[in-house]
């Protein structure tokens, strides 16, 4: 009987598809690389964050795969490459072909001699934890992700819509008693929110004014007047009102977590500079007028506040209560005025506040380009000025806002009044004292003892330090938190939706991003080693050509060929092992191991697959020392 030989189709798969698994491999490293700049802040974000257990699950059934078409490509090209070996004069010892059995299927063999052992062991090692590094690889990671896009409204001051008049009406000098009706608060979730800075946040302006000066040169902390849960870090320089008032708009990206994000606001830098040299007109006058309210027996003196300021065309008086005229008591009181473009504060005091007596200060106003970083993370607010503007057009075309922040100012000296305690006089003092303070620690550094209190000290503290440096840090820190408050109800109180503008925003978002770069350009790298070696070795053998049928890793075909020559390979166990037994079949024996065996090649013609015979029985005795190992 004849038959026809066919090749195997399942043999020319097992000859591609290592090419195929280490092609695409490389192609998931590749695209890894590609995404490393791509991250997730929506839905995808947030479902991975919500579900580690299934997360990890997924990440460790995707990373295994990957890993086992890595073993599945270098056990398949080490198998092709030994099995050619096989053909023509080779010789190995059925150890050799143990050995390669152990590296193909990856076991530990302790039958094997110690370096062997040894070797399969590192082998099994790699093998079993080089799916971590595509773990590594595909991990979701977190980080984070900057977007641009506009949606954040910022308050402009060009036209005069309701909610601007009903903010500044009470806020004209003179015109407190007709305006007060129009200042109206909100102390709802986003705050307390008063459309007239001055007086409903009087209280909270001169507390940052007594506190405007750092004692070591840090950069102040101070709450947003309006909402204090967020902080200030420096200078408000009067913008970043839209924080914890505004929601941001614009952001398609559902359920994104926003970090921090910057924008830029147009705003006013303001700078006090304040001099004594004895020349202000405006004064306190005693009137040597008191009143007694009847059956009571309190006694309250009634002093006038009167004069010019340099930059005014007309008088500006207030009376001034008090019932404290002894010891180291006195008043203080100021006005202020933003007449004529200019703007000024003149400061009238007795007794104990005599060193601020006559002050005046100059307060320039200089458009400028703000910068406003918000962190979610510690709820603060960082404004740092960028760039000088030609002019206010843009945010204050008709000077409301600078022209009221300075009539409120004034107001605010006049508000503050109490008849036994001096409100406005010791916030200045109490800063005063810390910017003392601060000069002993320009001297001494951190050896200077902060803990030592000169508020009361009036000996060291009057005669020792100049006022004004605390004085200018004073007015420039009331100055920004009524501006502050001018954009906060600008923001708030809207009638008919004027009064705001939009700014760009850069945010800062929690992403995640899949893998490590270190893990992911050691998979590439990886992968690329093996497809070289893959590619060296199919075309240095011609994709394998005329390897042989049989493998030494199918139990099937190891029997079939064994069998096919007889029992040779049988009868050479039995002969060289120990005299007087006979083989078992155990593993550890040394005898055996050592048996030479040669593989006859599938012959059709003589109707015959691959066999597995003695090498001595080929033509004569061969034994040329060769045993085939590739390792």
């Amino acid at each position: 009987m004849s038959f026809k030989y066919k090749s195997s189709r399942r043999g020319n798969a097992r000859k591609i598809g290592p090419i195929i698994a280490i092609l695409f491999t490389t192609l998931i490293s590749v695209l890894l690389v590609w995404q490393r700049s791509q991250t997730s802040i929506g839905k995808f974000r947030n479902t991975v964050l919500n579900n580690p257990g299934t997360t990890s699950f997924l990440k460790q059934l995707v990373a295994g795969l990957l890993g086992a078409l890595w073993v599945y490509v270098a056990g398949s090209v080490f198998n092709l490459t030994t099995r050619l070996r096989l053909e023509g004069d080779r010789t190995p010892t059925l150890q050799t072909l143990n050995v390669w059995v152990a590296l193909g299927v990856q076991r530990i063999d302790f039958t094997l001699p110690v370096y062997y052992t040894v070797l399969t062991t590192i082998v099994l090692l790699a093998g079993h934890s080089i799916g971590a590094l595509w773990a590594g690889a595909i991990s979701p990671f977190p980080t984070t992700s900057d977007i641009s896009w506009t949606g954040m409204s910022v308050p402009i001051f060009n036209e005069n819509p309701p909610s601007m008049a009903a903010e500044f009406a009470s806020q004209a000098l003179g015109g407190y008693n007709d305006g007060e009706q129009n200042c109206l608060t909100d102390n709802g979730k986003s705050g307390f929110i008063p459309t007239c800075p001055v007086p409903g946040l009087q209280s909270l302006i001169l507390s940052s004014a007594s506190l405007a000066t750092t004692w070591n040169n840090d950069s102040r902390k101070h709450a947003k007047n309006d909402n204090p849960v967020w902080t200030y870090v420096g200078r408000s320089y009067g913008v970043g009102s839209s924080q914890g008032l505004i929601d941001l708009t614009g952001l398609e990206n559902e359920g994104a977590e926003v970090l921090a994000y910057n924008y830029s606001e147009p705003g006013y830098l303001t700078s006090s500079t304040c001099t004594n040299n004895g020349s202000g007109e405006f004064l306190l006058y005693d009137n040597q007028n008191t009143v007694s309210p009847e059956g009571s027996n309190l006694t309250i003196n009634i002093f006038s506040a009167y004069g010019y300021l340099p930059n005014s065309d007309q008088p500006i008086g207030f009376p001034v209560l008090t019932t404290n005229l002894t010891g180291t008591e006195g008043l203080l009181t100021w006005a202020a005025s933003g007449d004529n473009g200019q703007n000024m504060l003149s400061i009238a005091a007795t007794d104990y506040y005599a060193r601020y007596n006559s002050t005046i200060c100059t307060i320039t106003w200089t458009p400028t380009m703000f910068n406003v970083a918000v962190n979610f993370t510690n709820q603060t607010i960082y404004v740092e000025p960028q760039y000088s503007l030609p002019d206010a057009t843009s945010f204050d075309s008709n000077e409301y806002l600078r022209t009221n922040t300075m009539a409120s100012l004034g107001l605010l000296a006049q508000t503050s009044a109490s008849m036994s305690y001096a409100t406005l006089g010791q916030s200045l003092v109490n800063n005063w004292a810390t910017y003392y303070e601060y000069t002993q620690f320009l001297l001494y550094g951190d050896g200077f003892n902060t803990n030592v209190s000169f508020t009361n000290n009036a000996t060291v503290l009057f005669n020792s330090t100049d006022p004004l440096p605390a004085l200018e840090d004073s007015i420039d820190a009331m100055i920004d938190d009524i501006i502050v408050g001018f954009g906060a109800a600008q923001l708030h109180w809207q009638f008919g939706g004027n009064g705001t503008g939009y700014a760009g925003l850069v945010g800062q978002f929690s992403a995640i991003r899949l893998g490590l770069d270190k893990y992911i350009f050691l998979t590439l790298a990886i992968n690329i080693a093996i497809l070289i070696i893959a590619i060296e070795e199919a075309i240095r053998t011609r994709n394998w050509h005329n390897i042989s049928l049989f493998d030494y890793l199918d139990v099937k075909s190891v029997i079939v060929a064994a069998s096919t020559a007889g029992t040779a390979v049988a009868d050479e166990a039995h002969r060289i092992h120990k005299p007087g037994t006979i083989w078992e079949g155990d593993g550890v024996g040394k005898a055996a191991a050592s048996i030479r065996v040669k593989v006859l090649k599938d012959d059709p013609d003589q109707e015959r697959g691959p066999m597995i015979v003695l090498a001595s029985d080929q033509k004569g005795e061969h034994d040329d020392g060769k045993t085939g190992l590739l390792v």
